[in-house]
Order: C-alpha cells, then structure tokens, then sequence
C-alpha cells in the first residue's frame, strides 16, 4: 500500500462504517487531517455516516478514535466547509458528547452566524450556479452541504440546473438506489420545506409528483402528504 493512499483507504472505510480497518489505517499512522482525492477529512467522512440511522452507533465510535488520533473538527474540507459546520447543519447531536470529551464546543454553540459570511458563497460555490451545487450534493448524497446551500443562500429551489435538472428531480434519480432511501426521503423533505414545488416538470413534461407517484416508492408518499400534496 502506498503512502500517498492510505487516506483515501481510510475514508473508504469510514464510508463502509468499517471501524475495524478503520482502526488499522490509523494505526499506520495515517494522516487523519489530510483530504482525501475528493477533497474530503476523514472526521468529515465520519459525520456524513450518521446520515445512516443503522450507521450512527458506528460513526460515534470512528469520530471518537479520529478525534483521540488528533483529527481537528475546525478543518474545512475541498468545499470550505468544516465538521462542526456539517455537525450543526445536520444537527447530529449524537456527536455532542465525544466532542465535548475532546475539548470541542456543542454545536448548539456554532450557530448560522458563525458562518454565515465565511461562505461568501466560499469561491467553489461562487464559480457555479447555486442550482448547481445543490444538485451536485444530492447527487454525491451530502446531506450536510445540501443544507448548508439551502440554509445559507436560501436560493430559489425550482430553478434549472446548466443540465436542465431541477433538485426535486435530482433526487428522484437518487432515489433510484434502494440503499440511499433514507438520505433520499430526507433531502425530499428538506427540499419540500423550502418550496420546491413538485408540480414542476422535467423535460418530458412529467411532474416530478407523478414521477414519484408512479415509482410508488415507501416513505415518500408520507413526505409529500405532510407538506399537503395528494400523491393518492
């Protein structure tokens, strides 16, 4: 194994939530503050896990054992964006506590307005349409970065992207994949909250409810009735 590779394995197996190999990368002393090729930390890694309800028992113990082996939270990943932002915007309180046991503040205290001007849209999201980034996070499954486009630009949610995509059906592609369900259901819900309007059409002037409709897929009905809308 090569040196230079040892963190992209490390964050493969942290997406794998596969601790013990997790443990073996770190005790070879990898370098757990370095990005990985996507631009991404390990701690980052580690905290997207959580996205996984099954996943967040595991994802405690891995940020635990990067944060013994030194991990920085305040690091910012290729995006700009550091873990206790990613931590606040997706409020995983679950990691509260082994935070804490590291010296680190609760994320109730690393509030919007920490970081609201850092973003300035941060000159990754500011060479590029807004749209554009949303999209590009749901279609990598970041939940963390979609929020934190949606919540620090509050930009317009039904416009298209340079693919003539919009969000909602973005994630209706994402869905597609059974195993990505449950991050899915959530940025569906995220999206609805801010006004995408799911009588909009893609290119074949299909609405994006009745795309949904006739995928007939658990859980997502649930989600557009809670926002008034009969998917019925």
């Amino acid at each position: 194994m090569v040196h230079e590779s040892l963190v992209d394995n490390l964050c493969e197996a942290i997406r794998n939530g596969d601790y013990d190999r997790v443990e073996s990368f770190v005790k070879e002393n990898c370098n757990v503050n370095k990005m990985d090729q996507k631009g991404d930390l390990p701690l980052y890694e580690a905290v997207l896990l959580s996205n996984y309800a099954d996943k967040i028992e595991v994802a405690v113990k891995i940020v635990d054992l990067l944060l013994q082996h030194g991990a920085d939270p305040r690091m910012e990943n290729g995006r700009g964006i550091s873990v206790l932002d990613l931590s606040w915007l997706a409020d995983r309180s679950c990691f509260n506590q082994v935070f804490a046991k590291y010296g680190y503040p609760e994320f109730a205290e690393h509030g919007y307005f920490n970081f609201v001007n850092k973003i300035e849209l941060n000159k990754r999201m500011a060479s590029k349409p807004l749209v554009d980034c949303a999209c590009e996070a749901i279609r990598k499954g970041d939940l963390g970065l979609l929020k934190y486009i949606i919540k620090v630009t509050c930009f317009n949610l039904n416009r298209y992207n340079l693919n003539r995509r919009l969000p909602l059906e973005e994630v209706f592609l994402f869905s597609k994949d059974v195993k990505k369900t449950e991050i899915a259901l959530e940025m569906l819900d995220l999206l609805l909250q801010y006004g995408a309007n799911p009588f909009m059409t893609n290119e074949r002037g299909i609405s994006f409810l009745k795309l949904f409709k006739i995928e007939d897929k658990e859980g997502f009905n649930e989600i557009f009735a809670k926002y008034g809308f009969d998917i019925s």
